[in-house]
């Protein structure tokens, strides 16, 4: 039941604030829209994943503090960001080598790229800070041990939270590098019991990724 609890406030939430403000859009929303709605939208399903937290357990806490996640975190991002670069690169070079559409550039990229001060500000604090404790929240701590306790298999649990977090992100050329992530991202919670290193890890992608497309983009 909380992880059925824990999907629905992450899904609900967000949809009951967003709405309301601003009705349905009559065309594709700009950069700036995005950043601001995407910022909103992990807020607020964060929020929802809390309070459900908050709900079903009389004394709501954390198994682990957060300096026992750091260094894990931060030696799991020194090994799998590479990795994960290496990939997407690879993927790249098989797409043209298949002769496919040239992958685009994400929206939320190009408006960082292009956009004011304060679209990148809204934008890093939405990847590199909301968006890493929502995703961690609830592919981790609610879906990974939800299939955890239902398949009874630590490695089938964390490759099946691995395929959701890849499928989510509806970027289909870059699904296999994402879904190494999201294997990362589940042996470093496995491992350590503690959120907060996965967190890390995933705040500190996200991070490089901005970096690394921004330097990228501006360069040509």
């Amino acid at each position: 039941m909380s992880v059925l609890g824990a999907i629905a406030a992450a899904l609900l939430l967000p949809n009951l604030i967003i709405v309301p403000i601003t009705g349905p859009l009559a065309k594709p929303p700009t950069g700036h829209q995005m950043a601001v709605f995407g910022l909103v939208m992990q807020s607020s399903g964060l929020c929802g994943l809390l309070l459900m937290d908050w709900l079903q357990t009389p004394r709501w806490k954390l198994t682990r503090p957060i300096h026992q996640g750091i260094l894990p975190g931060v030696l799991t991002a020194v090994i799998i960001i590479p990795l994960i670069i290496g990939l997407s690169l690879a993927t790249q070079v098989l797409w043209h080598a298949l002769r496919l559409p040239a992958p685009e550039s994400h929206e939320l990229l190009l408006a960082f790229n292009n956009g004011t001060v304060v679209d990148r500000w809204i934008i890093v604090i939405s990847a590199v800070g909301v968006a890493p404790v929502f995703e961690e929240w609830f592919f981790r701590a609610h879906i990974q041990t939800a299939f955890r306790v239902l398949l009874d298999r630590r490695w089938l649990a964390i490759g099946c939270a691995a395929v959701l977090f890849a499928a989510v992100h509806f970027s289909w050329w870059m699904s296999i590098p994402l879904f190494v992530l999201g294997i990362g991202l589940g042996m470093v919670y496995e491992r350590t019991a503690n959120i907060y290193a996965s967190i890390i890890v995933h705040a500190l992608f996200n991070a490089v990724m901005i970096g690394v497309d921004y330097w990228t983009l501006s360069h040509h």
